[in-house]
C-alpha cells in the first residue's frame, strides 16, 4: 500500500478504502461543513478546497461490521509512548507529524466504541480513543495528507501495512 503524501492522494486513498472524510480548515480541528458529525457518508472530493485538511470520521462502519477508530497518544516522552504502544493491539496504520511521528494508531473494530479520554496526574489527556460520542455522533481525526497546526505535514509511518482489527470492542 502506498502512503499518501498530499490532499489529492489522500482523498483517493480514503475513498478506495470506503473511509468517510470531511474538509477541515487548516488551523482548526472541526469539520468545515455543517452537519459533518452526523454524516456517515462523509464529503465528496469536490467539497474540499485547496489547503483544506482531511478529517477522517471515526465511528463509521467501513466494511463487514467493522467500525473505524483512532487512538490519539498525547504523551511527550518516548519511553511512555513505547509502553502504551506495547499495550495496544498491533496495527500497521500509525501516523503523526515529524515531531510526534507515532501519535495516532488506527483500528477497525467489530462494533462502535464510545470516545474515551484518559488523563494523567496533571489532568491533561494522555490518550484518547476516538469513536462515537455519547450523542452517537462521529468524531474526527485530522489525518495523513493534511498539515498540523504547527505547519508540519501529517504522514503515515512507512511502510503502511494492514490496519489492526479488533474483534471485541471491550478489548479497548
Amino acid at each position: 500500500m502506498t502512503c499518501p503524501t498530499n490532499q489529492s492522494e489522500a482523498l483517493t486513498f480514503y475513498a478506495a478504502l470506503n473511509l468517510p472524510v470531511t474538509p477541515v480548515r487548516p488551523t482548526e480541528k472541526k469539520g468545515r461543513l455543517t452537519g459533518w458529525s452526523v454524516n456517515s457518508k462523509g464529503a465528496s472530493a469536490q467539497e474540499f478546497r485547496p489547503g483544506d485538511n482531511i478529517g477522517v470520521l471515526n465511528g463509521t462502519v467501513v466494511a463487514d461490521g467493522y467500525v473505524f477508530h483512532d487512538i490519539d497518544i498525547d504523551i511527550n516522552t518516548d519511553q511512555a509512548r513505547s509502553i502504551i504502544e506495547e499495550l495496544l493491539p498491533p496495527t500497521g496504520w500509525r501516523y503523526g507529524r515529524a515531531s510526534k511521528p507515532r501519535s495516532h494508531a488506527n483500528y477497525l473494530v467489530r462494533g462502535a466504541c464510545r470516545t474515551r479520554r484518559y488523563v494523567g496526574v496533571d489532568g491533561k489527556v494522555i490518550i484518547e480513543l476516538r469513536g462515537v460520542t455519547q450523542k452517537k455522533t462521529h468524531t474526527l481525526s485530522v489525518g495523513p495528507g493534511s498539515t498540523h497546526t504547527t505547519g508540519e505535514p501529517i504522514r503515515f509511518i512507512e511502510p503502511l501495512t494492514p490496519i489492526g482489527r479488533v474483534e471485541n470492542p471491550e478489548d479497548f
